[in-house]
């Protein structure tokens, strides 16, 4: 009879450490999950504010290397609807108003960009447009508030997969029935970035993350921008997951950059 006893509380004692192991273990690995997405997130937002300072410094210096717009930006002039509300993410100096009045076509912008440097150039360029300091990332506008959006070398700075289908999710929303996303990125696979590829290791989320160092004259300090470097493939795939119909142009290479000119059908 005491031995059957002794057998049952032995029995019992082991289940209740294993129960209590189990739950050890269990809190362990959440408290190492949670800990895991903390240091991801502050990742995100740190490489979000060593974007943000590096702008801000190169600010002048950047500013004043993109007074003109590049030629290949005129394909969108003839889909500019007249009287139509555009918005320019990632605005910088406000470059693109030169695009605009160039089509003569009266328009309604609305510039956007994280530096606060930068919009303080575009608002003494062009004292008559709107410009917002803030994070294309944060922003939040009405359904069907645009004709036309624009992002022109901005996309490639977002960090990571579920950010860019987010960012086009949202200008979706924010974009009129046949209105258009005009977007261009840096092709970064040239002879002059391969060696970025190999740069910063630990610090790229995917294969095709580039390091791109901005130095300014009369200055030792060098500034690292992230930039994604986008395939075709991957930027179609993008688009459509958002429901964007690949027209009038879809994606397409030009000499220096991947761009896109699609529309919200």
């Amino acid at each position: 009879m005491w031995g059957a006893n002794l057998c049952w509380l032995k029995a019992r004692r082991s289940a209740r450490t294993k129960s209590r192991s189990l739950e050890y273990f269990c809190l362990y690995n959440s408290n190492r999950i949670l800990l895991i997405k903390l240091l991801f997130i502050f990742w995100l937002m740190s490489d979000k504010k060593n974007l943000q300072d590096a702008y801000n410094q190169i600010a002048q210096e950047f500013s004043a290397t993109r007074a003109y717009p590049w030629q290949e930006l005129s394909v969108f002039i003839p889909y500019l609807k007249n009287g139509g509300k555009v918005l320019d993410l990632g605005c910088g100096n406000g470059r693109l108003i030169k695009v605009l009045e160039d089509s003569q076509m009266p328009y309604e912008y609305l510039g956007v960009d994280f530096s606060e440097q930068l919009i303080q150039a575009a608002k003494k360029n062009h004292p008559k447009h709107n410009f917002v300091v803030a994070d294309m990332r944060d922003l939040d506008y009405p359904e069907a508030s645009f004709d036309f959006v624009f992002l022109v070398a901005a996309f490639h700075h977002l960090e990571t997969k579920a950010d860019r289908q987010a960012m086009l999710d949202n200008i979706y929303y924010w974009l009129k029935p046949n209105g258009y996303l005009f977007m261009t990125n840096w092709n970064l696979l040239q002879k002059k970035y391969l060696k970025c590829f190999f740069k910063n290791i630990f610090e790229k989320k995917s294969w095709n993350d580039v390091f791109v160092p901005y130095k300014l004259p009369n200055s030792n300090r060098r500034y690292e921008r992230y930039y994604h470097s986008f395939t075709v493939g991957e930027l179609e795939g993008l688009l459509q997951v958002a429901n964007f119909s690949l027209q009038p142009k879809g994606v397409y290479k030009t000499r220096f950059n991947i761009n896109c000119l699609v529309k919200k059908t």
